[in-house]
């Protein structure tokens, strides 16, 4: 069976802060702050529904915000709105102008205000008609994001605040010892360690459970000169915010001649999802690296909101 030799953690940290806030007030736009690009407005009168409409396109960092229209309604084929509230429908796309995938997370992505500073958030579920998944370099996505409100109403500020990787990023180093094992997903229990390896960042704490090697998994043989190092862990949210967990974006690793090895198992078995306020989420990760090779760093960095943010002005 193999075992781990040692496990460290060590914390690092990155200084890159950037601000900015965007108000679109009676048809002229304000701007404070960095990274602001091609940014255009104008109107639109809806007949159908009397709705004049500030359309808006804006872009942050790589990401390039269109909205395409508003609508209110009573309800929706998923949602009626309580009494008193009504509906409001935004139609987005969104572009990824830069060189690398993006992660789109409407329910964290956006937020509407009223006048009084009263948040209200996403209340349809995530479907295919939602601003959500990976977006490729050059990649647009269309979809609608959906807001329960009070009838009473009309002007609202649309806050858009994509996530971006953390500031800090945790290392764990790991030596293996002894020759992979050819059991299908055998698993090694033991490490010099003898205790699992916990990792705090910012309000996740990462616990390494088990770490093995192995010849094959669920996806079959290694291949030759090549082995499965798999990683079973959990992620704790000790925050009050909910936290994105996307693995093959969170978890790299880094072999002694710093070649980088990305996640090799479909994202079920991974660390995936919306990760609520004081909740717990398990999976495994898995990575092919070189039969030959036996210290690595499994880098993890996790997504976090952006200090970046966007409000788009919207009267009904």
């Amino acid at each position: 069976m193999d075992i781990i030799k040692y496990a460290r953690s060590c914390m690092c940290k990155k200084v890159a802060v950037k601000y900015f806030i965007l108000t679109v007030v009676a048809c002229s736009i304000i701007l404070a702050g960095s990274n602001i690009t091609n940014a255009e407005e104008f109107m639109e009168y809806d007949k159908t529904s009397n709705i004049i409409v500030y359309m808006k396109s804006t872009k942050t960092n790589n990401l390039v915000f269109t909205i395409n229209g508003v609508s209110e309604s009573k309800s929706n084929k998923f949602k009626t709105a309580s009494e008193g509230n009504k509906l409001v429908c935004i139609n987005l796309k969104v572009t990824n102008d830069g060189v690398k995938q993006e992660q789109l997370t409407s329910k964290m992505m956006f937020k509407l205000y009223d006048d009084k500073r009263n948040i209200y958030n996403i209340v349809l579920p995530e479907g295919t008609d939602s601003i959500n998944g990976l977006l490729s370099a050059g990649e647009s996505k269309e979809g609608t994001v959906w807001f329960e409100v009070p009838k009473k109403i009309n002007k609202f500020e649309l806050c858009i605040e994509p996530p971006r990787m953390s500031q800090k990023k945790g290392m764990l180093d790991i030596e293996t010892v002894g020759k992979s094992n050819d059991n299908k997903g055998q698993i090694a229990k033991e490490s010099d360690s003898g205790s699992a390896i916990n990792i705090a960042i910012n309000n996740l704490v990462f616990d390494i459970k088990e770490v093995s090697v192995s010849r094959g998994n669920n996806l079959g043989d290694a291949g030759e000169g090549y082995c499965f190092l798999n990683i079973n862990l959990s992620v704790k949210n000790n925050g009050s915010k909910e936290e994105q967990m996307t693995s093959h974006m969170v978890f790299k690793l880094v072999d002694a001649n710093n070649q980088a090895y990305n996640i090799v198992l479909p994202e079920e078995n991974g660390i995936n999802g919306i990760l609520k306020p004081q909740k717990e989420i398990s999976g495994e990760i898995s990575f092919r690296v070189k039969e030959g090779e036996r210290k690595f760093k499994l880098e993890i960095k996790p997504w976090t909101m952006k200090e970046l943010k966007e409000y788009v002005d919207i009267n009904l």
